[in-house]
């Protein structure tokens, strides 16, 4: 009985945290966004063909690796977009084709070019 009290007490303090973000690690859209291109992900970030590397959830987002990234390998343009999410900025990738249309990244990506 002694260490039910313990286990609960333990859960209870853990819940207790000031820390609301999400756990440290990279998002999974992150990692499937490297990985699908055909890039080496590893702990210092993605790994492209000629040795230059970034933080995977930076090029998710369009901050490094322009040239890798899906659209401009497919003759686009990659542009990090901001958005007020009320207590948090947001940051995402958008892929403007050569026709003017535009798409976040990862929808470019998930339908092989801008709907």
């Amino acid at each position: 009985m002694r260490w039910l009290q313990t286990a609960m007490l333990a859960l209870v303090l853990a819940s207790c945290s000031d820390d609301e973000r999400m756990p440290i690690g990279v998002p999974p859209d992150a990692e499937r966004y490297c990985q699908t291109l055909g890039y080496i992900l590893t702990d210092a970030g993605c790994t492209f063909p000629d040795g230059t590397s970034c933080n995977a959830y930076q090029f998710f987002n369009g901050v490094c690796g322009p040239s890798h990234t899906y659209c401009e390998l497919h003759g686009g343009v990659i542009s990090t977009e901001s958005a007020d999410m009320g207590t948090f900025t947001s940051l995402y990738a958008v892929c403007t084709t050569a026709s003017g249309a535009q798409c976040r990244e990862i929808d470019d990506l998930d339908s092989h070019g801008c709907p």
